[in-house]
């Protein structure tokens, strides 16, 4: 029903029924996905605000770039979708993005296809390699929430055809189940 009324632009009545939901939630097995979806759904009916918290900036803006009439231009898009991936990591997303920008590949001396090559490839494992030092730095800090808020940003980016920020967010999602993978 919370869908459907957001869907149709009726964000207060969703709300409602996600409160609804949550107190029949008796078992608290869905609490956290109903948290999570009522807490997106109040930062969507504050649009003059600006939120405190860097998860609650970034869905804001990936919201923002959902809403976007399929006539907008790709960059307006990519720009939105870009701050969100910033506010989730200010200090490596846009370095991962910088990962496939063949202008930031520095060469030397030597001009070769190879040279060329190793070059690019080395640039771009040490640019995603400093994505590793961004989990180090947050620790435990709601990485569940940060996981589906970096999911949710690769949607997006796939459905808006902006393909460079579904590869970064990607790859920020695969950080973070690694990250799972090694502390089991």
């Amino acid at each position: 029903m919370a869908h459907i009324e957001e869907d149709e632009d009726r964000l207060e009545l969703a709300m409602q029924h996600l409160q609804k939901a949550m107190l029949l939630d008796s078992l608290g097995l869905y609490q956290e996905k109903l948290t999570m979806a009522l807490n997106r759904l109040h930062l969507c009916t504050m649009l003059y605000q600006s939120p405190e918290r860097a998860e609650d900036k970034a869905i804001m803006a990936i919201e923002q770039a959902k809403k976007a009439i399929p006539k907008d231009s790709v960059r307006r898009k990519r720009a939105l979708l870009v701050n969100a991936g910033l506010a989730l990591a200010p200090d490596t997303f846009q370095i991962v993005l910088d990962s496939e920008n063949e202008a930031k590949v520095s060469m030397g001396k030597i001009r070769g296809r190879f040279t060329y090559l190793f070059a690019k490839a080395r640039h771009h494992t040490i640019s995603v390699d400093k994505a590793a030092g961004h989990l180090r730095r947050l620790g435990n800090e709601n990485d569940k929430e940060r996981i589906q808020i970096w999911a949710e940003l690769a949607k997006v980016a796939r459905k808006q055809g902006v393909w460079d920020v579904c590869r970064a967010a990607s790859r920020f999602c695969l950080l973070y189940d690694n990250v799972k993978v090694k502390k089991v």
